[in-house]
């Protein structure tokens, strides 16, 4: 194992791992590991995936059927899920660079606000981004975005969720995502920030391939991780227990209709 940077109070533990069972047991994975950080039960930890198939996910507070054209993602066969941190709908799958963070709050000066670890984990994301050619920066409440013909367009999104003593902040990167699929299943969201400017999804998101990024996932995550400043351990994975937790969060609430179609 590594170690890198040396300003977190705590080592956090840093993985590349995707489930093999899919992106609902990916979400799953995501609650059982703040679960532990927060209980004291596992380290804080820092996370890369990117789903091995597609699934719309949907913030812990949006009304599935008001933010994805249902029918149409049944149709396709791409599960709707919902998750337990807010934000809005996004489309994950091949072609979408996940990471998510798991921290004590005195890890992470100011984000004891939602504001304040948006803006910590964000700024890490640009700073990565602009250390490997992609000049991006924060649009909106937590988007990244790059100028594109001189407007901004979206590139990443983030969704958080707090604890007592812990937060999740996860962020999606549009590395190479099928926008055609983006723009049959998600209608103009509900709420949309005004950088946006009314414009469809194919007009107002951009992706890496795009931009010619040269770099996969793992080059970004040695950046973030670089970017972060913390005290870093490369791990193999989760730990078994929250695999375990994982996959019975995944069989009783993330599979289940009444939890996806509560609003």
């Amino acid at each position: 194992m590594s170690r890198m940077g040396g300003n977190g109070s705590a080592a956090a533990r840093a993985f590349s791992w995707t489930s093999p069972s899919g992106p609902v047991a990916d979400i799953g994975i995501e609650e059982a590991i703040l679960l532990a950080v927060n209980d004291g039960r596992s380290p804080p930890a820092i996370r890369f995936w990117s789903p091995v198939s597609p699934a719309v996910v949907i913030g812990t507070g949006q009304a599935a059927r008001r933010e994805v054209n249902v029918e149409e993602a049944r149709r396709a066969g791409v599960p709707v899920v919902r998750r337990f941190s807010g934000g809005g709908a996004v489309i994950i799958g091949p072609g979408v660079w996940n990471y998510s963070v798991f921290l004590k709050y005195e890890m992470v000066p100011g984000s004891e606000t939602i504001a304040g670890a948006a803006g910590a984990v964000i700024g890490w994301a640009a700073s990565a981004l602009g250390r490997l050619g992609i000049c991006a920066f924060p649009a909106g409440v937590s988007d990244l975005a790059v100028n594109v013909g001189g407007r901004p367009r979206k590139l990443a999104g983030h969704a958080q969720a707090r604890k007592r003593r812990a937060f999740c902040l996860h962020g999606s990167i549009l590395a190479d995502p099928d926008i055609g699929l983006i723009e049959r299943l998600l209608p103009m969201p509900s709420e949309v920030p005004a950088y946006r400017d009314g414009r469809g999804h194919g007009e107002f998101l951009t992706s890496l391939a795009s931009l010619g990024a040269r770099f996969g996932m793992d080059g970004f995550a040695e950046a973030f991780l670089a970017a972060s400043g913390l005290c870093v351990e490369r791990m193999g994975g989760p730990a078994a227990a929250e695999i375990a937790t994982g996959s019975e969060l995944a069989a009783s609430k993330y599979s289940s209709e009444a939890w996806t179609f509560r609003r």
